[in-house]
């Protein structure tokens, strides 16, 4: 063997030391396909947490009602069209018939606010994350980074939320001079 022959063996073999360092570097920073996979389903449980809270949000929005259970909210969103023709919804829009919300957890309390729960295979990725799921703008708690992997729940208050106002039935808008007249459920009303 020459020395150049030598030589390519040697360039040859560091080349590949280099690819396989940069293949390993590539999964230490991005992960493998079980982090890929785990990311999904974190993804998808966040999109799903999302749709509930949104669907929360609109029924107290436009109806007053704080839902029971997560079935109250999908049975509002298949008949929402026809109960809300004229209205919109952010949960409604992110709804697919599809959606299995078993593994979320709903509660209510009497202060009305949901509690949302799921299991978490890994730590959230950052405040980007839920911003490409369609979050909706009245809970940024759903935004916070998530630390660990594990059990998360979230506390969501719906009472919060300012009703529309033509969601109050009956209640059109009523001004004396620079009065503003408050409805029976105290909402200012305005023109």
């Amino acid at each position: 063997m020459t020395r150049q022959d030598r030589l390519g063996v040697w360039v040859a073999a560091i080349a590949g030391v280099a690819l396989i360092a940069a293949i390993v570097a590539g999964f230490a920073m991005v992960g493998g396909p079980g982090d890929a996979r785990a990311r999904r389903f974190d993804d998808q449980t966040m999109r799903r947490i999302n749709v509930l809270a949104g669907g929360a949000a609109c029924m107290w929005r436009l109806d007053g009602e704080i839902p029971k259970d997560k079935e109250a909210i999908t049975s509002w969103f298949d008949n929402f069209r026809q109960t809300h023709p004229d209205e919109t919804c952010s949960g409604y829009y992110r709804y697919d018939y599809n959606d299995d919300f078993s593994a979320i957890d709903y509660s209510t309390s009497e202060a009305g606010a949901i509690r949302l729960c799921a299991e978490f295979r890994r730590p959230s990725r950052g405040d980007m994350e839920t911003m490409a799921l369609g979050d909706d703008p009245d809970f940024p708690v759903l935004r916070e980074k998530r630390l660990e992997a594990g059990r998360h729940c979230f506390d969501l208050s719906l009472t919060d939320i300012p009703r529309e106002v033509s969601a109050l039935k009956g209640a059109g808008p009523k001004r004396v001079g620079e009065l503003v007249v408050y409805d029976a459920d105290m909402m200012r009303v305005t023109d």
